[in-house]
């Protein structure tokens, strides 16, 4: 730009237009217009190349009012340049007329209405004062390559800088927004699981009631220590999978009682893996799953065991099956969508569950869960 500003200078002196003295001023001034002319016209650029300059991006598409607002920068810069005030005294006064009308689309707008309003006010600026019209126009060439650089750069730099914070000021409202429709969501995910979770343990004791009744007063202990302890994780968007792996032992062992000899268990993990922090209550509808569908006639076994594997906390939640069950079959209960649609909202991209049958007839939930960054 610099050096296509001085050449167009020196062309104006080899040509005998103006003198040598004036080469370096005008070169100079050559140069801001090109620079002030990449200003106006790069963001115009760059917004179409990220198909974010669009009638929607405007308002455009929802009502007229972008419309009338760019309507009225023109009509301003038409005022302040080509009408009959656009000379002498009162022309000087009204040169920026246009500014507060950029200003309110830059602020309504953001940044694609600010940028077309910009490029239309600077665009009438620039004819009006080519074609020897407007407050900018005087007999001294220098001073008027000056006025209209000054008037480029302040309404250029104001225009695209508001609709830029405008802009930013939009997207933190959107992800307020999002973030608040998250939560909620998972909040709905929590208390479905709940009840379910709930209904579960009070059917174990139930079993106990006219069997054993001392072993049912047992099993409303530990159900009242398992309540509280899952209320307490409830609080927390994320605690340390040993926290987790704590309720779900509790309530391996409520299913013990009920099933007495005829159910196995165990969980274990690992140090680091013990440390990871998932979602609470993340996993108990795939331990339930797994005593739901592996104890068979009375009997069965489940293992839980978790470890960290480059970063990822794996979690293998493993159980017996009759012949002929199969996960493929499986309906999506209450307790497993629950866990894919949270795996999905509160876990990083990445994450999920997958079921399947091992050659040796177990079937198999893997939790995989990446690290929140």
């Amino acid at each position: 730009m610099g050096i296509a500003g001085f050449w167009t200078a020196a062309s104006m002196k080899l040509a005998g237009m103006i003198e040598a003295s004036y080469v370096l001023p005008i070169g100079g001034l050559y140069w801001m217009a090109n620079a002030a002319g990449a200003i106006v016209i790069t963001p115009v650029a760059l917004l179409l190349a990220a198909r974010r300059f669009s009638l929607r991006g405007l308002g455009l598409g929802i009502s007229v009012s972008a419309g009338l607002q760019l309507l009225l920068v023109l009509a301003a810069s038409w005022l302040a340049f080509f009408g009959s005030l656009g000379s002498g005294t009162m022309g000087q006064a009204l040169a920026y007329l246009p500014f507060p009308f950029v200003v309110w689309v830059a602020l309504s707008r953001g940044l694609c209405g600010s940028a077309l309003a910009v490029l239309g006010a600077v665009a009438m600026a620039v004819a009006a004062t080519s074609m020897g019209l407007g407050p900018f126009v005087s007999d001294n060439a220098l001073a008027s390559i000056w006025q209209i650089e000054v008037f480029i750069a302040i309404i250029t730099t104001s225009g695209l800088l508001i609709g830029a914070g405008s802009d930013a000021q939009r997207r933190e409202k959107v992800l307020q927004a999002v973030a608040a429709t998250r939560k909620a969501e998972l909040e709905r995910l929590k208390a479905q699981v709940n009840p379910h979770f709930l209904f579960n343990c009070l059917t174990a004791i139930h079993s106990l009631v006219r069997t054993d009744g001392k072993a049912a007063e047992e099993g409303l202990t530990s159900l009242s220590s398992l309540l509280r302890k899952s209320l307490d994780v409830a609080k927390h968007p994320l605690i340390p999978l040993g926290e987790e792996l704590e309720i779900i032992r509790d309530a391996l062992r409520l299913q013990k009682m009920r099933y007495e000899e005829g159910l196995e268990w165990s969980v274990a993990a690992d140090d680091e893996a013990e440390k990871f922090r998932v979602p609470p209550m993340l996993l108990q509808p795939l331990v339930e799953n797994a005593v739901k569908h592996g104890v068979s006639d009375g009997f069965g076994r489940v293992d839980v065991a978790a470890v960290v594997d480059r970063g990822d906390l794996l979690v293998k939640i493993r159980n017996t099956a009759p012949d002929g069950c199969d996960p493929a079959n499986w309906g999506e209960s209450v307790g497993l969508a629950s866990v894919r649609a949270r795996i999905e909202e509160a876990c990083p991209t990445g994450s999920g569950v997958e079921f399947s049958k091992t050659p040796d007839g177990w079937i198999q939930a893997l939790v995989r869960i990446k690290p929140v960054s």
